[in-house]
């Protein structure tokens, strides 16, 4: 199993995306501020991915019966508010990020400007229903 894509490429684009303002669904979402890289949340993000791709399913809910905000605060994150972004079978940043700017809730997420941090991860495993594992965490320091 290994990394799938540059979490840096990932956050940049995010970034780039949030400097825009979107359209999710039928609602506008204003210009964001950029969102930090948090190492706890990054290591919440890869627990997750590496979990899915070793366990061969996709769903917020780990295989150890985990949470979001569990798995956040395990890796140490201190924020006060989270949301986690996860998507299947996506073998690049550009084509993950269409399919959540596509899904008005992940848009939302991505573009939620109360969010100020920032973690995701991609894994990778041959052999598994869709091979590439993305997970992307969010929250607001306090």
């Amino acid at each position: 199993m290994s990394a799938c894509a540059d979490m840096g490429e990932l956050l940049v684009k995010v970034n780039a995306l949030r400097a825009q303002g979107q359209a999710c669904g039928g609602r506008s979402m204003p210009v964001g501020p950029a969102l930090t890289w948090s190492n706890p949340l990054g290591q919440a993000a890869e627990r997750h991915s590496y979990d899915m791709a070793s366990h061969d399913f996709m769903d917020h809910t780990g295989s150890d019966r985990s949470t979001p905000p569990q798995r956040m605060g395990e890796a140490g994150y201190g924020g006060w508010s989270g949301g986690e972004n996860i998507a299947a079978g996506y073998s690049s940043v550009d084509a993950v990020l269409r399919g959540w700017l596509a899904s008005p809730g992940h848009c939302s997420a991505l573009m939620n400007p109360g969010f100020t941090d920032f973690g995701g991860s991609c894994a990778y495993r041959g052999g598994t229903t869709y091979g590439f594992y993305w997970t992307v965490t969010l929250g607001t320091s306090r």
